[in-house]
Formats: C-alpha cells, sequence, structure tokens
C-alpha cells in the first residue's frame, strides 16, 4: 500500500492560513477559507507583516519534497 501511494502523484502544496493587519478592519484578519484566490491585500507600514501557514498534500516521505515557493510582486 504504501508503495502504491508513492505512485499516485506529486506532492502539492497548499496554503492553510493568511494572517495580516487589516487597516480598514481596525484589526488582525486570519483567513483560512478562499485561499486559493486570495486576491490584493494592502498592509499598512506601521504594522507591515504577513503570516502564512502551508501544508502538504502529503506527509508519507516529508524529507523528500523540495518544492520551491516563488513570490509576485
Amino acid at each position: 500500500m504504501k508503495a502504491a501511494l508513492k505512485q499516485k502523484e506529486e506532492v502539492k502544496v497548499y496554503l492553510t492560513e493568511l494572517v495580516y493587519f487589516d487597516k480598514k478592519a481596525g484589526k488582525e484578519l486570519i483567513r483560512r477559507s478562499g485561499l486559493a484566490q486570495p486576491g490584493a491585500i494592502s498592509i499598512p507600514t506601521d504594522r507591515y507583516y504577513i503570516r502564512l501557514k502551508f501544508a502538504l498534500s502529503s506527509y508519507l516521505e516529508p524529507h523528500k519534497t523540495a518544492t520551491p515557493i516563488g513570490w509576485k510582486a
């Protein structure tokens, strides 16, 4: 069974949480859904941070997963 799981498909990385301070709301926002297309966010200069959490589609052999994460400006 382990061999069959290894051969299925390549391991993918998923964004599971996005945290940032929203100036309009006046508070920190934690988004855990709708992350496939998060859209643009605006981060104020006095609280310029963003926290991201990720998950793998398979934890069978996580040490073999070397998925690069790219950033777009």
